[in-house]
């Protein structure tokens, strides 16, 4: 039997813990898709890193839409990360992907300030406890 470990954060001097962490589906509403982008823009080494470019003016948008061939939207789960009614991050899940009894997180991204302060991590665990309640044993 595999034991579960929690990793530790540590904080940057000076942080104090993030709390009350909330995850809210996003339902594409210009509000959310607003407040995501600002979230996807408040991250420029992320967007930098992966595509060699920051956050385009799309960028909301793609993420809420994009899915790999033949995956339907009611597979498709985005959150934002809330903080004191504030989006601080998003997580992206796919259901059911790549196969059956498996969830796949495309992104877990927490912006700016509010790195390093343990949102990550409570968004995670939060995620990871929706996922487990759709009934798949493995996670990646």
């Amino acid at each position: 039997m595999r034991q579960k470990v929690l990793a530790t954060v540590a904080l940057r001097p000076g942080r104090t813990p993030m709390t009350d962490v909330e995850l809210r589906r996003l339902c594409g509403t210009p509000q959310a898709v607003s407040d995501l982008q600002r979230v996807l823009e408040d991250a420029p080494k992320y967007h930098v890193r992966v595509t060699g470019a920051p956050a385009g003016a799309r960028a909301a948008k793609e993420l809420m839409r994009e899915l790999p061939d033949g995956w339907s939207v009611d597979d498709k789960f985005v959150y934002g990360v809330y903080l004191n009614e504030e989006m601080v991050g998003c997580v992206d899940i796919l259901r059911g992907y790549p196969e059956d009894g498996c969830a796949f997180v495309g992104l877990l991204l927490v912006g700016g300030e509010w790195r390093d302060r343990g949102a990550g991590r409570e968004a995670y665990e939060k995620a990871e406890a929706i996922m487990r309640a759709w009934g798949g044993g493995r996670i990646r």
